[in-house]
């Protein structure tokens, strides 16, 4: 049980979830990862156990990769996913609630590179042609990086797609990638992680720049489920309960890495 100061005890809204529901998580700090103590934590994990337990509504975490997630999501056997963005294509098969986060997609690459790449869109990476560019298969970098990945013969050439992000940063740092892109937050944190902070830094174009939704299976919940998310999330965030999540997670210092 996850405790908030300012908050009641009991359910805002009144509680009415059509069946417990499954919650797919992937490793992905600081939204969501595994702590100490083996449990799922993390700022999406926070919010989503907030509102459903406000909400009266019972669920339980499932962890998997993210490209499993949108399968899972899609055939019905996961009920909602975390931090996802909206799409055209994901609309199809989820209903998406209100933002509840806003996500910084960024380039990340080694020191050395960055005054060497004064790039003002993504777009002028393919002036670089032989720039390898990292990117976790199945995340969503915007509509520019969509329409280049489809249309671009010389960007298509330069992506490569990987399951595994820590790879992606291991890659980078030793010069088989030129760039990842990446959440700022997460790309923080890995770098922290791996303790290349004085390898790995953060280009100032920011990718895209959108807010994250909770995606929820249109073949196991209902408008009706969202209905009860949205309107709880709506009622707690007039207690501040986001704030104290996210400065739970986000070392203040962290503010002054944002792209100017």
């Amino acid at each position: 049980m996850l405790f908030l100061t300012g908050i009641a005890s009991s359910p805002l809204v009144a509680a009415d979830c059509s069946k417990k529901i499954t919650i797919a998580w992937s490793e992905w700090a600081p939204y969501q990862f595994q702590n100490d103590t083996g449990e799922p934590a993390g700022i999406d994990i926070d919010f989503i156990r907030a509102i459903l337990d406000q909400a009266g509504c019972q669920y339980d975490f499932r962890k998997m990769p993210w490209k499993r997630v949108l399968v899972e999501v899609k055939a019905g056997s996961v009920d909602l996913a975390l931090g996802a963005s909206k799409t055209a294509e994901r609309e199809t098969f989820a209903r998406f609630s209100n933002p509840y986060r806003r996500e910084y997609m960024v380039l990340f690459m080694r020191h050395n590179d960055i005054p060497l790449r004064p790039l003002s869109s993504l777009n002028e990476i393919t002036r670089h042609s032989s720039m390898k560019i990292g990117v976790l298969r199945g995340s969503w970098y915007g509509a520019e990086f969509d329409r280049l990945q489809k249309n671009d013969a010389v960007f298509q050439r330069q992506l490569h797609l990987n399951s595994d992000y820590i790879l992606l940063f291991k890659w980078l740092a030793i010069g088989r990638m030129d760039v990842v892109v990446n959440d700022l937050y997460n790309g923080l944190s890995l770098i922290r992680l791996l303790a290349k902070e004085q390898v790995i830094g953060v280009h100032p174009l920011i990718v895209n720049d959108n807010y994250v939704h909770f995606m929820l299976s249109r073949a196991s919940l209902s408008q009706k489920d969202l209905d009860l998310i949205n309107a709880t999330d709506a009622q707690l965030r007039l207690s501040g309960f986001q704030q104290q999540i996210f400065s739970r997670y986000i070392p203040e210092n962290y503010s002054n890495f944002f792209p100017q």
